[in-house]
Order: structure tokens, then C-alpha cells, then sequence
């Protein structure tokens, strides 16, 4: 019953949108489910996905006019989507709300937000082969897309890149991402008398912190990036002190 009231309330927030871009203007087919019960679908399918035989077997559909239908939908509904609950999110959280609310990071309450990568499945894709060997991961070995993903205290996502091939470093895709971070780490007018005593305070005055993994190393020297520290080829190991950082940080 809770699944289904939450499913009901995602409904009656998009519902004006969605029968206002679904299956309208020239080339419109007639479709056999109603819009409101492609909309359950498509959250069964991204919550339930590993092939699309079997979601689609769920709902008694063939295979191939199911994935048609789920991302003919998804691209139809995702501007929605993207600015109610990601771009609005980062306008509503400003570190002024997170810190009255007591929503900040525990160890580095002057990190608004972490950013980290995921890798996503993808199907094959076409072209030719230099094209399609950019999109296999060796690590996962199958193919898919890298997406940088940036989330508040709070567990809100506040931004997603468009997609990368997995060979571009998670730190490259950061600062392609550069315009967005400037923007979010800048503090806003009245914060500037908020407290901020965490790392990099005195090199970024007007910024505020940005929590990320040691995937990111060097990114310090441009933005306001608190991350772990990585033992270098050919250096001795992490002190204790160092290890116990890393963990605060994690």
C-alpha cells in the first residue's frame, strides 16, 4: 500500500506535464497502456532492471515494443523530472538551510555537497569498432556510460553530467563539470557569516568544500576539494594519522 500511495503522489506531480507531451502531435500511435500506467512501469524498470525480458515479462509485454515504449517515456519525462527534484534541490539547500536544519556532513560540516562517478550498463552501441570499444569497461566487462553525480547531506542528488566513455578519469569529468561546482561551492551573500573552519578555508575564503574520493587527486589546487590522501608510487606508506583522515573523510 505504501508503494502504491508513493507512486500516487509521483503521479499527481507530473500528471499535467505527461498528458501534455505524451503521444501528441503528428505521428502519434494509439497506445494500449495509459500514461499513468507507463509512468509505474518505468519505476518498476529503473528500480528493477537487469534485462528488459524480464521487466518486460512482468508486464505481460514482448520484449522490444516495451524498451521502445519505457524510453520513448523516459526521454519525454526527464526534463520534468531533472528540474523538480535535482536542479530545484540545489536551488532549495543552500548551506544556510543545510546548517539550520542540521543537515551537514558530520566529520566537514563545510562541505556542501559529495561528488563521485557511476558506472552505468548500456547496451552495445553502434558504430564502428574504435567507436564501440570506447564504451567497454574492462573493469566491469560490459559496456556503459560514466555519469559524474553530485548529492547533499540530506541524500538529494543536486546534478548529473551528461555521459562520459569509462576511460575519461573521474577527475577530468569534474572539471568538465567546472561551471556547475564553481557555481554550487560559491557561497552566497548572507553566509559569509556562517562559520567555516574546515580544510582549505584560508585558499578558498569564498568557497565552500566539495567532499570527494581519491580518484580526484590535484584537484585541491582549483577548487576547495577535501579528499583522501593517496600513497605515491615509491613513497613509504600512510601514517597512522593519515589512514585515520582518510576514514573521516570516507
Amino acid at each position: 500500500m505504501a508503494a502504491r500511495t508513493a507512486a500516487e503522489a509521483v503521479w499527481e506531480m507530473v500528471e499535467d506535464y505527461v498528458l501534455a507531451d505524451w503521444n501528441v502531435g503528428r505521428g502519434k500511435k494509439k497506445c494500449k497502456q495509459s500514461p499513468k500506467d507507463i509512468l509505474f512501469m518505468m519505476l518498476g524498470a529503473l528500480k528493477n532492471c537487469g534485462r528488459w525480458d524480464t521487466v518486460s515479462a512482468m508486464f505481460e509485454i514482448d520484449s522490444s515494443p516495451f524498451q521502445k515504449m519505457i524510453k520513448k517515456y523516459l526521454i519525454m519525462i526527464e526534463p520534468f523530472l531533472y528540474g523538480n527534484f535535482v536542479l530545484n534541490e540545489e536551488k532549495r539547500w543552500t548551506m544556510n538551510q543545510l546548517m539550520a536544519s542540521g543537515n551537514t556532513f558530520t566529520n566537514f560540516p563545510s562541505a556542501r555537497y559529495a561528488t563521485n562517478v557511476t558506472f552505468q550498463h548500456a547496451d552495445r552501441p553502434s558504430g564502428n569498432i574504435n567507436e564501440v570499444k570506447k564504451y567497454f569497461s574492462g573493469k566491469h566487462n560490459f559496456h556503459g556510460h560514466k555519469v559524474e553525480v553530485s548529492v547533499l547531506p540530506t541524500g538529494a542528488a543536486v546534478n548529473c553530467t551528461d555521459f562520459e566513455p569509462p576511460s575519461v578519469a573521474d577527475v577530468a569529468m569534474f572539471q568538465h563539470n567546472a561551471s556547475f561546482h564553481r557555481s554550487a561551492m560559491k557561497k552566497l551573500q548572507d553566509e559569509s557569516v556562517l562559520r567555516d573552519d574546515g580544510p582549505l578555508t584560508d585558499q578558498f575564503q569564498d568557497d565552500w568544500a566539495v567532499l570527494v574520493d581519491e580518484g580526484y587527486q590535484g584537484l585541491e589546487g582549483e577548487f576547495r576539494a577535501i579528499q583522501p590522501k593517496k600513497k605515491a608510487r615509491g613513497a613509504p606508506p600512510l601514517s597512522l594519522e593519515e589512514k585515520r583522515e582518510n576514514d573521516r573523510i570516507s
